[in-house]
């Protein structure tokens, strides 16, 4: 099913005439009606033409366009009398139609002389001739009806003069009792003056003026235009003019805006005092962050070298023990070629006894070669007995390397152990600052001092309390 509006530029189905200053407007009374109380009495009460038609007096036509293009809005289903009707057709309906519907009309037209045929002789007693005929008269009416088509919307008005024609609609919405017309037409202009007072000052001057025409014309627009000025008094403040205008159209709006402005101005001056406090608290702020971060960096940089100090020493430590190692290699190799010494000179001293056989009865010659080799024999046992005494010194010297290897690994380990409480104590460190970023006791922000004791213990101090918020203590950390 179609649409109003159609109806409304194709005039189909039409049953009334409006008739605006001369233009005429094809309606239908159940629109109407349901609509406007003037023009439901209009449409019903009319003795013009015998009923089929009304005139309008006081509204130009091109204001009576946008209030007919208002009045057909919607569907045609939400009228029931327009049921039978499609609103489908593109053209209007043909002139027969306005005949049988406005018969009265249509006699009037007949009368009425569209142009005037030329009278050669000048006779002014022959009735005067009209050149166009009463189809063509139809057909020029309702060809003016096509151009009542979306003429109206609801967008707000962009400038003056939308606002000087909105004004148009709302006297002529006004005088038609059609309400629902006067709240649009209304809230297209404080739209407007909504947008204007928004920019902020300085306020122009064409805003000016029209606050003054609409409101002294419309006092309905009054106290909506004063509702909107309130809104932005604290950007505004009381304008001279707007105030000497509320004062005169309103005083009751005007003392409570007096009153407010007042009031804000109060408060605002003390935010504008409180704020400049704030400033310079965080100037100061801004100056322990300052040089808490110094202190950080300074803290973190001597962090860094005794860091890399200790890393340097566990290097040291771990070449060390690889070179002590190497040394307990060789002093073990040494041990084993010496208990190798030992066994090759017991088994040559053992073939020495077997090879010495006493006799019952020596001669010199043999007791000589006899103590040769007695001597060689113990020449032999004092040899194993250094190789002996040796291999003890080795031996004592092996046991305290060993005992000094191990005390190495042990210093080793506990350097391993500081590095990493140190780095961990720092991670800690870093943590607090970074995610923390104030003081547990007395809760102000970034008040706090880096304190360093030893490598693996870090303190946090509040400069202002003096409050020890972190202790932390062989990597691990406590309130």
């Amino acid at each position: 099913m179609g649409t109003l509006g159609n109806l409304l530029s194709t005039a189909e189905g039409c049953n009334f005439v409006l008739i605006c200053e001369g233009e005429f407007f094809f309606v239908h009374k159940s629109v109407l009606a349901a609509q406007s109380t003037v023009l439901k009495e209009a449409t019903c009460n009319s003795d013009f033409l015998l009923g089929e038609a009304y005139v309008t007096v006081d509204i130009p036509p091109p204001v009576f366009r946008k209030v007919l293009c208002f009045l057909y809005r919607g569907d045609i289903s939400d009228f029931p009398g327009l049921a039978h009707l499609t609103g489908s057709q593109r053209v209007s309906p043909p002139v027969q139609y306005f005949h049988r519907t406005f018969p009265v009309t249509n006699t009037f037209l007949k009368t009425v002389i569209g142009k005037p045929a030329p009278n050669p002789s000048k006779d002014s007693s022959l009735p005067p001739r009209d050149l166009i005929s009463i189809d063509q008269k139809w057909s020029i009416l309702v060809g003016k009806q096509c151009t009542v088509k979306d003429l109206y919307d609801e967008n707000v008005c962009s400038n003056p003069a939308a606002i000087s024609q909105e004004m148009d609609v709302y006297a002529a919405a006004d005088k038609l009792h059609i309400s629902t017309l006067k709240e649009l037409s209304m809230k297209k202009a404080l739209g407007w003056f909504a947008k204007e007072l928004q920019a902020g000052l300085p306020l122009s001057d064409d805003l000016r003026k029209i606050a003054d025409f609409v409101l002294r014309s419309q006092r309905a627009f009054v106290k909506p235009f004063f509702c909107i000025y309130a809104k932005f008094l604290p950007t505004l403040g009381m304008d001279p003019f707007f105030a000497k205008l509320m004062e005169e159209l309103d005083p009751d709006s005007f003392e409570m805006c007096s009153k407010i402005h007042s009031q804000f101005m109060a408060e605002r001056n003390q935010f504008d005092k409180a704020l400049e406090q704030s400033k310079q608290q965080i100037a100061l702020l801004e100056g322990d962050v300052t040089l808490l971060k110094a202190e950080n960096e300074s803290a973190a940089k001597t962090l860094g070298a005794k860091t890399e100090s200790l890393r340097a020493a566990l290097s040291a430590a771990q070449a060390g023990q690889i070179a002590a190692e190497a040394k307990a290699d060789l002093l073990g190799n040494l041990n084993k070629g010496l208990q190798t010494d030992l066994l090759i000179s017991k088994v040559e001293v053992q073939r020495a006894k077997e090879k010495i056989k006493p006799e019952p009865k020596l001669d010199v010659q043999v007791i000589k070669d006899n103590t040769a080799k007695d001597k060689e024999i113990e020449k032999l046992k004092q040899e194993i007995a250094t190789a002996r005494e040796k291999l003890k010194f080795q031996r004592t010297a092996h046991d305290k390397f060993k005992k000094g290897l191990k005390i190495d690994k042990n210093e080793k380990e506990q350097l391993s152990q500081e590095l990493s409480d140190l780095q961990t104590n720092l991670d800690a460190l870093i943590n607090d600052i970074n995610n923390s970023g104030h003081c547990h006791g007395c809760r102000r922000q970034w008040n706090m001092k880096l304190d360093q004791d030893r490598y693996p213990a870090i303190r946090l101090r509040c400069k202002l309390c003096r409050k020890d918020s972190w202790y932390y203590s062989n990597g691990q950390g406590s309130r």
